[in-house]
């Protein structure tokens, strides 16, 4: 990040060569100085080799660069606007329109049109701000909406290119009303599973940004491009604290839950290609599983081949791998989806989509940060953020028809006034109840500590795994000793009546089935690890992804509905732990 970045990017985007309103910066970088002058990597990209800005394209230099060559067939070219308002200042509307037209050579601020990329079909919408500033005008606004109703109409996805710089105000409220008519038009992609995917550049801003735009499926930002409702200059009259130095930048708004990733433009084409693949691929895993190698053992229900207070330790392992190890290790093509769209991203959340066994399935784990230096990071516990971020992925994963996966790994939510504020009782439950409602099929797994509420949400699926060392548990054995003994150093004593471990929690009808670890845990062989349970989990998606969506719903409601039903089994546990707890508090009560 440059200093004075927000500042550097209005400076940029004022200096503009009126003949055909591309930069006009000379020879050299705006940033850095250094030249330009017979750069391939900067004539391909208008991007600075040396500082990495990137500089502001056309809408045909857009084209050109993320479609497919010879695929793009441009679409509603005819369309002109008129003058509704017979708006007249200095100059009237009419002549402000021509003016642009012959500069650009385009007829309006949009381009639209039918491409391939990376030999996926789409439709391309293109704003360019060289017309009237990309702002949304009545024929905008009606060729976005032609866009999208004809990527509803034809099943494709559509793409979106965004640079815009206001409002166009000789329209008046005509113009108003174009983001409402984006809007309606961009809700039937999610009636028949139609990706939109949004590219903000800069600038992007005003009414073109509140509307289709953050509607999109993922929202992808270009570096250090000015992003927001208002300018910059409106946003910093209007607070009263200084602005920090990347506001309303992409960055800024990846920080903050808004957009999903920025991406570096050379990656940009990759990225977007990889996410339609994903999207709309059809492959499915197969139903035929080979029978499974003779190296991998039952577990004998029966038999605790360690201590539990063992167990917990090698659930809390320094080296046990996480839910981004198995992610990359199990996955391909990973796409990873950021923020919850409303305040913040919690990196203790890892949510994306990618191809397991050759089918595309949505994803999300909690991620302790083990092996992370930054103390504040390690074991970090689950925010209101992090459980919207969830749900920002079930409804991803819904719309698409993807089965969900779940890696479960926490201590716990983060408590304090700071997360009661935002909602974080609201958030866990209606984490659980879309959870609960999902109509795609849904694995979940505890791969390490399966901490009280903050890992309820995430288990409330179709299957529960839990790996052979992992521990589930509504209060830490740390917690429960502070409460019986006053002594939380005690944990061991209480650990095992607490009924934590993989082969308790399947006695108690609480999971399905314990996938076993490499000897000693897997951390000391973190690929094996991964092996087994890739294997688990295309077996399991293999079949329960035959089942309608009535079942998959109907039998996660009976699922959870009758768990903890007071069964034979679950009678005598409960006089077991009672018994036991007496005979804790008795000497207690008579000290």
């Amino acid at each position: 990040m440059v200093p004075n970045l927000s500042d550097l990017l209005i400076s940029i985007s004022r200096r503009r060569n009126p003949v055909n309103q591309r930069l006009d910066f000379g020879d050299v970088c705006l940033v850095c100085e250094k030249s330009l002058i017979e750069t391939r990597f900067f004539k391909q990209y208008y991007v600075c080799e040396n500082c990495n800005f990137h500089y502001t394209m056309d809408a045909r230099q857009r084209i050109d660069w993320i479609a497919d060559p010879d695929t793009f067939q441009e679409s509603d070219r005819a369309v002109y606007s008129s003058d509704p308002l017979e708006f007249k200042t200095l100059f009237t509307y009419k002549t402000k329109l021509s003016g642009d037209s012959k500069r650009t050579g385009l007829t309006e601020a949009a381009v639209t049109g039918m491409c391939e990329i990376g030999g996926v079909a789409a439709q391309l919408i293109v704003l360019d701000f060289g017309f009237m500033g990309g702002s949304m005008g009545c024929v905008v606004g009606e060729k976005v909406a032609l866009a999208l109703e004809r990527s509803y109409k034809k099943k494709i996805a559509c793409v979106a290119i965004v640079t815009s710089g206001g409002t166009r105000f000789q329209e008046g409220v005509l113009s108003l009303m174009q983001m409402a008519k984006t809007v309606t038009v961009a809700n039937q992609l999610k009636l028949k599973g139609i990706p939109l995917i949004s590219i903000l550049s800069n600038p992007c801003t005003g009414h073109t940004f509140a509307s289709f735009p953050n509607l999109s499926d993922i929202i992808l930002g270009e570096p250090g491009a000015m992003v927001g409702l208002q300018s910059l200059q409106i946003v910093r009259e209007a607070s009263l604290d200084a602005l920090p130095n990347s506001a309303n930048t992409s960055e800024f708004h990846l920080k903050h839950g808004m957009i999903d990733a920025v991406v570096e433009r050379p990656k940009l084409k990759e990225t977007v290609s990889t996410i339609l693949d994903l999207l709309s691929s059809e492959y499915k895993v197969s139903r035929k599983i080979t029978r499974a190698p003779r190296n991998i053992r039952k577990v004998n229900l029966n038999k605790r081949n360690n201590h539990v207070w063992d167990i917990v330790q090698i659930a809390r392992h320094d080296s046990r791998p996480t839910a981004r190890d198995y992610i990359n290790k199990i996955l391909t093509n990973f796409i990873e989806l950021h923020g919850d769209r409303h305040y913040g991203d919690d990196s203790t959340i890892i949510s994306g989509i990618g191809y397991l066994g050759g089918q595309t399935v949505a994803i999300v784990g909690q991620e302790k940060h083990r092996k992370s230096t930054d103390e504040n990071l390690r074991n970090a516990k689950t925010t209101p953020e992090g459980f919207r971020k969830v749900q920002r992925l079930i409804k991803v994963a819904d719309k698409f028809s993807l089965p969900v996966i779940t890696l479960v790994d926490t201590l716990g939510p983060k408590l304090g006034i700071d997360s009661e504020e935002r909602g974080l009782a609201n958030t866990i439950a209606t984490t659980i109840s879309e959870m609960v409602s999902l109509q795609v099929p849904s694995i979940s797994v505890i791969i390490g500590e399966g901490g009280s509420e903050a890992a309820l949400p995430l288990l409330v699926t179709n299957k529960t795994f839990m790996l052979q060392n992992s521990i589930l548990s509504v209060v830490s054995p740390e917690g429960a000793a502070s409460i019986i003994y006053q002594d939380s150093k005690k944990a061991k004593d209480v650990a095992e009546s607490l009924k934590i471990t993989a082969i308790d929690c399947y006695q108690l009808g609480i999971i399905d089935k314990i996938v076993l670890e490499p000897s000693g845990g897997a951390h000391n062989n973190a690929d094996d690890a991964a092996r087994i349970l890739s294997r688990e989990l295309i077996k399991e998606i293999s079949t329960i992804q035959s089942f309608s969506k009535r079942k998959l719903v109907g039998d996660r409601q009976k699922r959870f509905r009758n768990v903890g039903e007071y069964s034979s089994y679950f009678r005598q546990a409960i006089s077991t732990e009672v018994g036991f707890l007496k005979g804790l508090v008795k000497p207690s009560s008579k000290s």
